[in-house]
This record gives structure tokens, sequence and C-alpha cells, in this order.
């Protein structure tokens, strides 16, 4: 074999397996790519009773009844509206977020509340709140059941 056909041969080859590599890392690329995105079959639409306490030096608490819903073609979008509070002027507040495997992120849509935060749902029945508002300086913390169980165990605030 002359020399000529020696580089030839290897080009083809080292072009050749460039070529195999390079699907190899684009295939896994659109696999990283599909898993990072957010998809999910949780239903979490309805009445959902959550037990608060929110906290800046000063505390409140009280009990929240949300009306969720969830998109029917995006799971992912949902919207949860305060329809009973213990704390009166919250009533008609309106959270939207997307829900992502068991979380859903959100935020208040209401001018004047910057309330934002996360529901972590441990199960189909039960989750967890915390968010933030005022501008970061209340932080609450919360438990959650879905109707119709009843509402979770009140957090009652402690003394100074």
């Amino acid at each position: 074999m002359k020399a000529r056909d020696c580089i030839r041969l290897i080009s083809v080859l080292a072009l050749l397996a460039f070529g195999f590599f390079s699907v190899g890392c684009g295939a896994e690329e659109k696999a990283l790519e599909y898993t990072a995105a957010c998809t999910t079959t949780r239903l979490v639409a309805g009445y959902w009773h959550v037990a608060f306490k929110c906290e800046n030096g000063e505390c409140l608490s009280g009990t929240d009844t949300y009306l969720v819903s969830q998109g029917t073609s995006d799971r992912t979008a949902v919207t949860a509206e305060i329809v009973d509070s213990t704390l009166p002027d919250d009533i008609g507040t309106v959270f939207e977020g997307k829900l992502c495997g068991s979380v859903f992120t959100f935020s208040a849509t209401n001018p004047g509340n910057d309330e934002s935060g996360s529901w972590t749902f441990t199960d189909t029945s039960h989750m967890t709140k915390t968010s933030t508002y005022g501008g970061g300086t209340y932080t609450c913390t919360g438990n959650g059941t879905a109707s119709p169980l009843p509402f979770p165990d009140p957090i009652v605030c402690l003394g100074p």
C-alpha cells in the first residue's frame, strides 16, 4: 500500500470515528434535555386546607382554604386561590406557578402582594408550604391536607 493510500485510509477512518462519536454525543445531549424538562402527571386540583405561621420578629398564624386548578393540556400549570381564611383580607389572593414533580413553585398575582414560595406534596393528600412576603421580610411555613381530610393541626405562634 502506498503512503498516499495509507493517509487516505487513516483520514477516512478518523472521519468515521469522529462521526460515530458525534452521533453518540448528540443523542446523549438530547436525552439530557428531555430528562431536564419538567413533566408531571400528579393531580393536585381541588380544595386544600393549610395551617400556616409567618414570622418577622412578630408572628401571625392561621388557616387558609385554597381552590387549586390545574391545566388540562399542561398539568404543570397550576393556580391556587384563597377562598376562605382566618385572615379575611387574604380571601381572593391568587397564586400561579408551575408544578414540577412534587413541587409547586408559585407567586401571587394580586397587585401589592409579593408572596412567593413553594408547596411540596409529600403524597396525594398532604403537602408542606414555605414562602416569603413583604420583600422577603416575612418567612412562612405551613402544612396542608386535601379535602375532604380535616385541617392540619394549627401552628401556634409562641411568645417572644
